[in-house]
């Protein structure tokens, strides 16, 4: 009997102990740090976000990569917009890299021990340049400790008033204002094709009013009103091979069906400083004016990505089992320009930058 006691209460132990991952604010990526998400627009039948409770088990590793987005993290003032926001202490320039549209964005962050919170952006928008974005009072992305059961409320509101490119409006003027509730659901283990990581699950719903007014021969008109609700989950860890959100997946309320996904491409890693690890890379010539070859020390299997110096995803090279690949350059215009190598298990093997002449 008392070892029948023992095993159960080991078990309860383990139960227990499993359930205590919580995120601080020191498993958030910071100033220099580059993040590369992935984006599924087709998820698999097989992606469900499945039910909430402890210990839970969500494999993800049939996501596909349709596109990546790149973020890349900074000191507000390092960034062309940081005036604006004032109490921001991070930033990240977002280059939306899907072929169909691309655009640029920063976003400026609260960062502390306390939250996590966007209070504010500048976006860039088709025929107008950038727009200040202040999220008022600010959106919260996580309340620390993050950890299972808690739950909030968040209430914010953004103002945007533009001039109209298009007669006969004067100008624009859109208020959003955005509920989101979030709940930490269930915590267990997630399998995305980065790894397999301990984590907990956000549940989010946010409700969102776009007003719209227009201005006509100096008086503001009452345009129009739309309400959208929208559903997502996201999956946090405390692993240091991450920094970021795991994996986030969007889906319709009534059938849970996922309708798009987005996932952690590969461990973030530093900007503009070449981060290296135990495999050998030999990159030469630097600088080049057409030809540039890597030369590893054993076959190796993964992709060589090239970005433009601002994280635009220019290029994509397979590595298929192989000691050296020699790449063409030469269409592209002279600067600076930045790669990485990324292991076939998603970790980067090298990042550095290269010089076009």
């Amino acid at each position: 009997m008392k070892k029948f006691l023992l095993s159960i209460f080991t078990v309860l132990l383990s139960i227990t102990l499993s359930a205590q991952i919580s995120i601080t604010s020191d498993d958030i990526v910071g100033a220099g740090k580059v993040v590369l998400e992935a984006i599924d627009t087709l998820p698999s039948p097989s992606i469900t976000p499945g039910p909430a409770g402890p210990d839970q088990t969500w494999d993800f590793s049939a996501l596909s990569v349709d596109y990546v987005d790149t973020m890349w993290f900074a000191n507000p003032d390092w960034t062309p917009y940081y005036e604006h926001f004032p109490a921001a202490n991070l930033a990240a320039m977002r280059i939306f890299n899907n072929e169909l549209d691309s655009a640029e964005m920063y976003i400026y962050f609260e960062k502390n021990e306390d939250e996590f919170a966007i209070v504010g952006m500048a976006l860039e928008m088709e025929q107008i340049g950038f727009v200040i974005l202040p999220f008022i009072p600010k959106e919260t992305i996580a309340e620390f400790p993050v950890e299972y059961l808690n739950s909030s409320t968040n209430d914010f509101e953004q103002l945007i008033e533009i001039e109209n490119p298009l007669s006969p409006g004067d100008s624009v003027r859109i208020k959003i204002s955005t509920t989101k509730s979030v709940e930490v659901d269930a915590w267990g283990s997630i399998t995305i094709p980065l790894g397999t990581f301990n984590s907990l699950r956000v549940s989010e719903t946010r409700i969102q009013i776009d007003s719209i007014w227009v201005q006509l021969s100096g008086s503001w008109m009452f345009f129009e009103e739309t309400i959208d609700t929208t559903y997502n989950y996201s999956w946090w860890t405390d692993d240091d091979a991450a920094g970021f959100v795991l994996a986030t997946l969007n889906y319709e309320q009534d059938t849970k069906v996922v309708t798009e996904a987005t996932f952690l491409k590969a461990s973030p890693y530093n900007n503009i400083e070449e981060n290296r690890n135990s495999v050998f890379v030999n990159v030469y010539p630097n600088p080049v004016s057409s030809n540039i070859n890597f030369s590893f020390e054993d076959n190796t299997e993964g992709v060589i990505e090239f970005f433009d110096f601002t994280g635009r995803n220019i290029k994509e090279i397979q590595l298929n089992n192989v000691q050296e690949v020699i790449i063409n350059i030469s269409e592209y215009p002279a600067g600076i320009y930045l790669y990485s190598i990324i292991g076939k298990n998603g970790n980067i093997i090298l990042s550095g930058k290269i010089c076009k002449e």
